[in-house]
């Protein structure tokens, strides 16, 4: 039992996990264009009760942050109920990995091999 509830906070912290809901909850309130956009961010953090997102596009950053897209994403956002708020920032520095080994890796927590 305590295990489970353990294990069940260590999830909810993970912002990979909190960032897969959140896209669930997009495509389940058919906001296509705003999942469209969200789906190939893969660079975020939690701090102080803030949930950021990196972009590292310009024309995505913007886009996100046109009002209708940021009202959208905050009600999504608040619907999980984690007591978090979203925010997009823009970071050009963000490395888009293509890599998919290297995201394994760092997903998994060890090294992958490629056969």
């Amino acid at each position: 039992m305590i295990a489970s509830v353990i294990s069940t906070q260590t999830k909810i912290e993970d912002p990979r996990v909190i960032w897969g809901k959140f896209l669930l909850k997009l495509r389940k309130r058919n906001e296509q264009s705003l999942h469209a956009l969200c789906v190939e961010l893969s660079d975020f953090a939690i701090k102080d009760g803030v949930f950021t997102v990196s972009v590292s596009k310009k024309i995505n950053f913007d886009s996100l942050n046109k009002l209708q897209n940021i009202k959208k994403a905050n009600e999504v956002f608040s619907d999980l109920g984690l007591g978090l708020t979203i925010q997009f920032i823009y970071n050009p520095n963000v490395d888009v990995v293509d890599d998919k080994i290297k995201v394994l890796s760092d997903i998994l927590g060890c090294k992958v091999i490629k056969k």
